[in-house]
């Protein structure tokens, strides 16, 4: 439920369990017979209102996954629970987000000191700081998340997914080119959060899917949906020139798209002959 309200117009309203059945999947629960329960309704309904209406314009419609989770935790007024997932690709909690993107939003967060990850049975639980609920309501942060692309400039010299390696020297003949296959502080962060077991599952998942990415009988708009998921995939698990490349192609003006198709292709063959060496 809380994935199917995630994309639509009830983004940011409260979901009531009428059945007894769907538990921590909404936000509270509602029986017609119960005075309580009525109150309970009223209370919840104004407390997302309030928090619906601080919530800083700039994130409500933002499309960046890390101003979409600040968003989300905000209004909800509730923690994430972020564990195994068997389809990394498969929308996660009321996000929206796919386990991989949520990966990436989650890092994004935590790097600037706005959530916070907690151990917990099974996994983490993510939950905003102090400086991440001021940041919902509006300043610098909010706008930036809003606005921000997906991969971290100045990340440091990187390892491909096995192995340590170092940023290919000469001349970049574009902004992504001269960022490095791999960012080891991404992956170390990563690692720290959900296990080196799960890191390994989630990097093998997307190594797997590159086998068989940009295939050249495939129809444009197909060529696009990939690149859009690849943005976060790969950039979530560190592998942030991957991650620049499909950007520039999903953003890409027609005239610009074979060129930057080109340079994502080889972007793809290029993960896959370090993650191979």
């Amino acid at each position: 439920m809380r994935a199917l309200r995630a994309e639509g117009p009830g983004r940011f309203l409260p979901a009531f369990d009428l059945t007894g059945r769907l538990g921590p999947a909404c936000d509270g629960a509602f029986r017609v017979d119960e005075p309580d329960s009525w109150d309970g309704l009223v209370h919840a309904v104004r407390a997302f209102a309030r928090r619906r209406d601080a919530l800083d314009p700039a994130l409500r419609a933002a499309t960046d996954p890390a101003a979409r989770l600040l968003a989300a935790l905000f209004v909800g007024d509730r923690v994430l629970a972020l564990g195994h997932c068997a389809d990394p690709t498969g929308p996660v909690a009321g996000t929206g987000l796919s386990q991989a993107g949520l990966m990436g939003a989650t890092l994004a967060l935590t790097e600037a000191g706005l959530a916070a990850c907690e151990a917990a049975p099974g996994g983490v639980v993510v939950r905003l700081t102090e400086t991440g609920r001021a940041a919902a309501q509006g300043g610098a942060e909010a706008a930036a998340l809003a606005g921000r692309h997906g991969v971290r400039p100045g990340a440091a010299p990187a390892g491909n997914w096995r192995r340590p390696n170092v940023v290919p020297s000469g001349a970049a003949t574009h902004p992504a080119d001269a960022l490095p296959l791999l960012d080891p502080d991404r992956v170390r962060t990563l690692q720290e959060m959900i296990g080196p077991r799960e890191v390994e599952r989630l990097g093998d998942n997307l190594l797997a899917r590159l086998a068989t990415a940009f295939p050249a009988e495939a129809p444009l708009p197909e060529i696009l949906r990939e690149a859009h998921a690849l943005v976060a995939m790969s950039g979530s698990l560190g592998f942030v020139r991957l991650s620049a490349a499909c950007r520039a192609l999903q953003d890409a003006a027609p005239p610009e798209i074979p060129d930057a198709l080109t340079r994502a292709r080889q972007t793809v063959r290029d993960t896959l002959g370090r993650a191979r060496a």
